[in-house]
């Protein structure tokens, strides 16, 4: 858990409680015994509560089921490219040099997308896949599924060429749910 030092104010005693603000986060802080003002004091930051999480999660949720610029963006960019693709990507080991650079235009376009949510969320990419994964990105056919499909997409050609794959024989709708 991060930590920051800060000064004991003036007025403080021991079993007092005081705010202390980080920039990201306000808190309060009880003194402890044998601190007095002025002290220096080690404190760790909390974690987030369980409303903090609830309210991101849904923050999430939402984006995920009501973002159509994100799907519409995403889906075009499959549906646009997918009948160069093979029906089955384990058909073949060999793929045009364009498959590359699709690849890494379908990687640009997620990740801005998604660079945008995570910085109106304040997350890093972790925190965010984590949060996924509390929204049941384990679910096959939830919203959460999809979203971290196509992230893994971005990393990995095997996932894109799944994508590409079954953008091809959907014909349509491939993140609804």
């Amino acid at each position: 858990m991060p930590a920051v030092e800060v000064a004991v104010p003036a007025e403080v005693r021991p079993g007092d409680t005081f705010t202390v603000h980080t920039g990201k986060a306000t808190f309060d802080v009880v003194c402890p015994d044998g601190v007095a003002p002025g002290d220096a004091l080690h404190v760790e930051l909390p974690g987030p509560s369980a409303a903090d999480d609830e309210a991101l999660l849904q923050r999430i949720s939402d984006f995920m089921e009501q973002d159509a610029d994100f799907v519409q963006k995403s889906e075009g960019f499959l549906f646009e490219h997918c009948s160069k693709f093979a029906r089955d990507p384990s058909a073949s080991r060999e793929y045009p040099i364009e498959f590359q650079s699709l690849h890494q235009r379908y990687a640009r376009l997620v990740e801005a997308q998604l660079e945008e949510l995570l910085a109106s969320l304040g997350l890093t990419p972790d925190a965010f896949v984590e949060a996924l994964r509390k929204c049941g990105a384990e679910e096959r056919g939830s919203p959460a599924y999809a979203l971290l499909r196509s992230l893994d997409a971005t990393s990995s050609f095997d996932a894109f060429l799944e994508l590409m794959a079954e953008a091809k024989l959907s014909g349509g709708g491939m993140f609804a749910s």
